[in-house]
């Protein structure tokens, strides 16, 4: 399942990615592929379940863009995620390397 961010990101005037200060309610997904992502999870009998952002999802660098320069967004997506059987999260758009793990809160 693959995340389309610059589908939807909320931009500022000047048609630049907004920074973390003003990104506290910004928006990664729209409505629609937030409904979209949480029909096809819980919808998959499947054993892995691949999820592929073209921004980081885990990064703690802050100055990478990633899900973390919208904390709200990226809250909603780690709680959706939770759980999910065989979950491999694959993101980038960084020139640089990097393995990164989470445990779910339900393990």
């Amino acid at each position: 399942l693959s995340l389309q961010h610059n589908w939807f990101v909320t931009n500022n005037e000047d048609n630049e990615q907004q920074t973390t200060s003003s990104c506290m309610d910004g928006k990664v997904l729209g409505e629609e592929q937030w409904t979209w992502l949480e029909t096809q999870l819980t919808s998959s009998d499947a054993n892995v379940h691949i999820i592929v952002s073209s921004i980081q999802v885990l990064t703690t660098n802050p100055v990478m863009e990633s899900w973390g320069h919208f904390p709200r967004e990226r809250l909603r997506l780690l709680r959706l995620l939770d759980g999910v059987k065989g979950l491999v999260l694959l993101s980038g758009d960084v020139h640089h390397g990097q393995i990164l793990e989470a445990r779910s809160s339900t393990t």
